[in-house]
């Protein structure tokens, strides 16, 4: 009697399990005929966008082979080098000691809305090769007029060019394996009053501010400020 009640109950329950998958069958069944089939082109499309969303997630070609361009391979023909290829040329460099100061004078890179002049370049290596100098000094000199920096011989109050201009000279100093000496100084026009001064002083700091942290960053050896204070 005991197993004839348990085969009984064990049936029920088999019974009951094979209508329930027999239901979600039916169910499944009755849902597919409803789902919009997949065109082709549909198909093309998902693919393409697919391969479109792998590729903008890896980096490029070029990228992965981009060399970091330095002052020792630069093309002078387009122009002043860029701060990328400047903080590039500045790695690794450190401060030179030198027992006895022997300077000498950069001419400078920079002449407004005029292409470098890569002669200059070689000139003022072979200069300082000549002179048998261990110092380098470079002067970054601005206009004041109109409560505004100009750089020299400018007609707009940017200095962004100039400053490179000269940071690409200084650089070249210390590859040369001279220390380097940042004399920063400005001429100011039109100043009529002591407020005029205290106003051209301030706008100064902010000047020197940009001069001493890239001086730092570089390794140049020494930095004046303000150079040629007499011309105030």
């Amino acid at each position: 009697m005991i197993v004839a009640e348990r085969l009984r109950l064990r049936g029920r329950s088999l019974l009951c399990v094979s209508i329930l998958i027999i239901a979600i069958l039916g169910a499944f069944i009755w849902i597919s005929p409803f789902k919009a089939p997949v065109t082709p082109e549909e198909e093309v499309e998902k693919e393409a966008q697919q391969a479109s969303e792998k590729e903008a997630q890896e980096p490029t070609k070029t990228e992965k082979q981009e060399v970091p361009v330095t002052l020792d391979d630069y093309n002078w023909s387009i122009g002043i080098p860029s701060w990328k290829v400047l903080n590039y040329t500045a790695e690794g460099l450190k401060r030179i000691k030198i027992d006895f100061l022997k300077g000498a004078v950069s001419a400078g890179l920079y002449t407004p809305n005029q292409p470098v002049n890569e002669t200059l370049i070689k000139e003022n290596l072979l200069m300082k090769e000549k002179l048998n100098a261990t110092v380098y000094a470079v002067r970054f000199i601005l206009q004041y007029k109109n409560g505004e920096f100009y750089a020299p011989g400018a007609e707009e109050p940017k200095i962004d060019d100039y400053l490179r201009s000269v940071m690409a000279d200084c650089l070249m100093a210390k590859k040369a394996g001279l220390a380097v000496l940042l004399e920063a100084s400005f001429i100011p026009e039109g100043l009529e009053s002591l407020k005029d001064l205290r106003e051209a002083l301030d706008k100064w700091q902010t000047v020197i501010g940009k001069l001493a942290e890239i001086s730092e960053r570089y390794k140049f050896e020494f930095f004046a400020p303000l150079s040629g204070f007499d011309r105030l």
